[in-house]
């Protein structure tokens, strides 16, 4: 992944589960490609002149729980596509080509956990989620593709 995202986070997967996303400024033509995504994906009646304000205000409530956290949602592990972030047992994990990664600051390792039907709490903000589920491919650190 090139880009100033490198600075703040591990990669691109890791900024969107934080529900960040890509900076008009700094990245223009993924910031163009990741808002006709979100907008394919959540908003298909808006058009393309929706404000960006608007995908911002999706994502912050969908990161943020008034007063302090992490918002969270429940999800069978085998319906998350590529890309996607969850929590089990106290550890963060990547969803990546039909495998699953353990998540660090600095990289991907191999994990034992496998896709199967259980519950798992997501961190990726659900409409990020709805994007990856429509065709989007985040860009993901070079550790996964190690593994």
């Amino acid at each position: 992944m090139a880009g100033e995202s490198e600075l703040f986070f591990l990669d691109e997967v890791t900024a969107f589960a934080a529900g960040h996303r890509p900076c008009n400024h700094c990245r223009k033509l993924r910031y163009t490609e990741f808002k006709n995504a979100w907008l394919r994906a959540n908003r298909p009646d808006a058009g393309g002149n929706t404000p960006i304000t608007e995908v911002d205000k999706v994502l912050h409530a969908e990161r943020a729980i008034p007063g302090g956290g992490k918002v969270k949602f429940s999800a069978a592990m085998k319906d998350l596509p590529s890309g996607v972030i969850f929590e089990h047992e106290n550890a963060a994990f990547l969803v990546w080509k039909g495998s699953i990664h353990r998540w660090s600051f600095d990289e991907y390792t191999p994990s034992s956990v496998q896709i199967g039907t259980q519950s798992v709490n997501v961190l990726t903000p659900a409409s990020i989620v709805c994007i990856y589920a429509n065709g989007f491919v985040p860009g993901v650190h070079a550790s996964v593709n190690s593994l």
